[in-house]
């Protein structure tokens, strides 16, 4: 079995998407929507012309998480963009220095966003004068041998006093997924070939063969569950069965 889906292509999603697949009704087909375990949105077909049953299978896993990523700014005011920008360097080497604990180095902060802008003064006239200069800088960091120091990691940040901690947030997921999403794949798979045989049963016939196996998971598909220590890897295969 774990031959057969480690030829399928691995993929998992991520963020908060919801996999629903719908098979519509064709010409000729008997579409029954599934009861109990099947998703809503989910059907089984049985085509008599080609003795063939079509199901969609669901299957999901659980990993425990194994990393964490940090996202904060730095933000400074200053009189001009050059001391602005000293101050935002030297906060960079202060978070290195108080990550290092964590095995941060300065190569693994990554800067997601950069920016310099003008302060204006309008007391003395409407179109305002430039009063100083403000810069920000968006950092995110990956935590893969210390998720369970994210707390400390973030208490640590606060202490920064060269500039100012704003949008500070983190998300857990896991390093290497594609062995949890075969497990999940193997389940959808015993999932569709259930349904499947429990639709057939009803119609006095048996299962044959597996025709073929369509894979719905898309790239880094996993949710992180309630309690932030393991997350659901989850999919859907549809499944074409020969009947006999």
């Amino acid at each position: 079995m774990n031959k057969l889906f480690k030829n399928i292509n691995l993929a998992i999603a991520t963020g908060a998407v919801s996999l629903l697949f719908a098979v519509p009704a064709f010409a000729g087909y008997s579409t029954i929507d599934g009861p109990g375990s099947m998703p809503m949105g989910s059907s089984a077909q049985y085509s008599a012309s080609d003795k063939t049953v079509v199901v969609t299978g669901w299957g999901k896993t659980q990993a425990r998480v194994d990393k964490a990523t940090l996202s904060f700014t730095l933000q400074t005011d200053a009189k001009s963009a050059k001391e602005a920008n000293q101050n935002i360097n030297k906060a960079m080497d202060e978070v290195v220095s108080k990550l290092a604990k964590f095995g941060v180095k300065k190569e693994d902060l990554v800067t997601t966003w950069w920016n310099f802008y003008p302060q204006l003064d309008y007391s003395v006239n409407a179109t305002g004068t430039v009063s100083g200069f403000m810069a920000e800088r968006s950092i995110s960091v990956t935590l893969n041998d210390n998720i369970a120091n994210v707390d400390e990691a973030m208490s640590t940040l606060l202490e920064v006093t060269v500039v100012r901690i704003t949008n500070m947030n983190f998300a857990t997921g896991i390093k290497d997924a594609a062995p949890y999403m075969v497990m999940a794949k193997e389940a959808a798979f015993n999932d569709a070939k259930d349904k499947a045989a429990g639709l057939v049963k009803l119609l006095g016939l048996n299962l044959d063969s597996v025709i073929k196996v369509e894979d719905f998971s898309y790239n880094n598909n996993y949710y992180t569950s309630q309690n932030m220590n393991t997350v659901d890897v989850e999919t859907s295969l549809n499944v074409t069965f020969k009947v006999k």
